[in-house]
């Protein structure tokens, strides 16, 4: 007798009993999962052969700034702010998200490539590629819709909503990252490879033409203020020489001392006019410089050229698995059903016993 307590000894013939009955039991229904396999299998060929080549332009690039330390105190407003006030690892993060900007992308398709041998706009090259330009052309509403340089934001709301979409769906197919080196890495996927490699070197262009753009707008405006008062002065003191060389002419050599009043007066004009302008030939050098020193580098170390590297899907590959998961997963169910419809029948029988009990 069994102590109380104590479980259950294995019995090999048991399971050895249990595992043949189950057997016969999957056996019985081999076709489930087969079936099974064959459908998921299917299902995942069908699927990676649908998928298209996708091609991958890498573009890595650098950004050398080397007088961050010198522009702490700059003024400006938003992103110009964070260009300026922060350190080097600071701005290539800001650089790796402009290049996720909604804004760039838009800019990114108004611009233009060479594309088989002829200037094109990359956004109605994208519309051809995908067909959307035909059915954006059948449509009255889009009528005069077109994507390149000419375009003017704000001129037509619904065109602008249109414009901002395109973007947002080539969104996703941008990464960039900052690498340990410290070089910023940038990549586009496309299914088409001309389109891959060209979108991705205007969008580089234009990444860095947003840039320094902002990280010079400080220093541009200080050297237009300059430059305008240089000319400004210079014209003035032209003037005043002028009019010396026409007030002597006209005395013809008099040196009577009341028509030499003019003459001073022109002559302390030209000397107050030609320190002013030494002082603003002397703030334009300095501007020139501020506004070189200011400028930052950035440089494409490696570009992305054809052939691009390209990821296909792998249908043969993925249908066997999808098959031999599949195939698993009817065995599993054929067992789950075996052992669950004996529990039920242990249930049945346990029910009938204890109802025929007085």
């Amino acid at each position: 007798m069994e102590a109380l307590g104590q479980p259950k000894p294995v019995n090999v013939f048991e399971i050895a009993d249990i595992a043949k009955k189950v057997w016969r039991f999957v056996r019985r229904r081999w076709w489930l999962p087969l079936a099974l396999g064959l459908l998921i299998g299917g299902l995942l060929f069908r699927s990676e052969n649908s998928i298209p080549t996708q091609f991958t332009a890498i573009n890595t690039f650098m950004l050398e700034d080397e007088i961050m330390g010198d522009v702490q105190g700059a003024a400006g407003g938003g992103i110009l702010t964070m260009l300026q006030g922060q350190g080097k690892a600071s701005n290539k993060a800001v650089m790796v998200e402009i290049a996720l900007s909604s804004k760039l992308f838009e800019k990114t398709l108004l611009g233009s490539a060479m594309i088989n041998g002829k200037w094109q706009s990359l956004g109605n090259y994208y519309l051809e590629l995908t067909g959307k330009g035909k059915q954006l052309r059948s449509d009255p509403k889009y009528k005069g819709f077109n994507l390149d340089s000419t375009y003017l934001y704000g001129k037509r709301p619904d065109f602008d909503f249109l414009l901002r979409q395109l973007a947002l769906t080539l969104r996703p197919n941008i990464t960039a990252k900052v690498k340990e080196s410290g070089l910023i890495e940038h990549r586009f996927t496309f299914w088409n490879e001309e389109f891959s490699r060209v979108f991705a070197a205007e969008h580089i262009s234009q990444i860095s033409a947003f840039y320094i753009e902002k990280r010079m707008e400080k220093a541009v405006s200080m050297l237009t203020f300059s430059k305008r008062k240089v000319d400004s002065l210079k014209a003035a003191l032209f003037g005043q020489e002028y009019g010396l060389a026409n007030l002597r002419d006209a005395s013809f050599g008099t040196v009577m001392t009341r028509a030499m009043v003019p003459e001073l007066t022109y002559t302390r004009n030209i000397e107050l006019l030609s320190a002013q302008y030494a002082e603003a030939m002397a703030a334009f050098n300095l501007a020139k410089f501020e506004y070189e020193k200011r400028k930052p580098l950035i440089s494409i170390v490696d570009d992305a050229r054809s052939p691009l590297s390209s990821v296909t899907g792998r249908p043969v590959f993925m249908g066997g698995i999808g098959a031999l998961a599949g195939f698993m997963l009817g065995i599993l169910i054929l067992v789950g059903a075996y052992f669950g419809g004996q529990y039920l029948r242990d249930q049945k029988q346990k029910y009938k016993e204890e109802k025929a009990l007085p």
